[in-house]
């Protein structure tokens, strides 16, 4: 399901992005310096307000970029790299059910998906997993036996058993 083609399309993104958040409160922090130097060397009694007015407005800006623009394709670009690189588990069972609610899990959005791997569905050896909502999810059929390959609870890969 995943890819380093992917991964790395997904790395760029979080690097153009981290530049559109940091680049322009860098410069708006800068001119807050400038302003406050050219301030003190003419004894400006109103220089402060304008410094500090940038100050609030250049921080905020970071902030709020860094939180709303940059996190989602950070926590993507951090839950690719585990689908690929990190340590991989396999189990098997039925098929129980799919959720269709969109949940979060780690910053990454996806949808619940059950699987019984017991002898018997008596709903003690259910498995929860979650599945990456950017990936379409085949129309299985639900109790087909199938094995996924997960990282923790997130599905990285999955086949149908006969």
């Amino acid at each position: 399901m995943y890819n380093e083609q992917e991964h790395a399309k997904v790395h760029s993104l979080r690097i153009k992005r981290r530049l559109v958040a940091i680049v322009p409160a860098v410069l708006v922090l800068a001119a807050a310096l400038a302003i406050f130097i050219v301030g003190r060397i003419h004894r400006s009694e109103d220089a402060w307000k304008l410094t500090a007015a940038l100050t609030v407005v250049g921080l905020s800006y970071l902030v709020f970029m860094l939180g709303v623009y940059v996190r989602p394709v950070a926590c993507y670009d951090k839950h690719i790299g585990f689908m690929l690189h990190g340590r991989q588990h396999f189990t098997t069972g039925l098929l129980k059910e799919v959720g269709d609610n969109l949940c979060e899990r780690g910053g990454v959005n996806c949808y619940p998906i059950m699987i019984n791997v017991g002898d018997k569905d008596d709903g003690k050896d259910d498995r929860l997993f979650y599945f990456d909502a950017l990936k379409e999810w085949p129309n299985i059929p639900l109790g087909s036996r199938i094995t996924i390959q997960h990282n923790d609870i997130m599905v990285s890969d999955f086949r149908l058993e006969n």
